[in-house]
């Protein structure tokens, strides 16, 4: 879908004290806790992003993606789940189905040993990163596009 052609964002911050987990102490705050960005994409497409920093009720994370030919969904039970849930369907099916992601789409054997959550994802980042430096190839995402994603905020 590429990058950001053109976009408009917002800060903003909703909550104005938080408690203190460790000393149960209310405290003032004044950094934002919503961002709001919405654009256009290189392709045309539209793309939009919130991101949210709340005290309390906290939902999980989601990913959502809509095309012309479907949707895909991951999407987390809160925040510091493990369990990433994948559900796609196609346009002319009725309802969204949950997915399995085969093990031969991940780059180290990692899943396929038993582990889950952080320990594959983590795993899949330095295997892609150790196979950069034996073959001198860019891995990806490289500095390069952490620079872009820092010039875009």
């Amino acid at each position: 879908m590429g990058e950001f052609t053109y976009l408009s964002a917002m800060l903003s911050a909703q909550v104005k004290e938080w408690t203190a987990i460790d000393t149960g102490k209310v405290v003032s705050v004044d950094a934002p806790d919503h961002v709001l960005v919405q654009g256009r994409l290189e392709t045309g497409a539209l793309g939009t992003v919130r991101v949210a920093a709340l005290p309390q009720h906290v939902p999980g994370l989601s990913l959502e993606i809509y095309g012309t030919e479907g949707a895909l969904v991951a999407s987390t039970d809160s925040r510091s789940s493990e369990r990433v849930v994948l559900r796609g369907g196609r346009s002319c099916e009725a309802e969204m189905t949950d997915l399995d992601v085969p093990n031969r789409l991940f780059a180290s054997d990692t899943k396929a040993r038993g582990a889950t959550g952080p320990a594959v994802y983590v795993s899949q980042m330095l295997h892609r990163f150790a196979v950069a430096i034996q073959t001198g190839e860019r891995a990806q995402p490289d500095f390069d596009a952490g620079a872009a994603r820092m010039r875009l905020l």
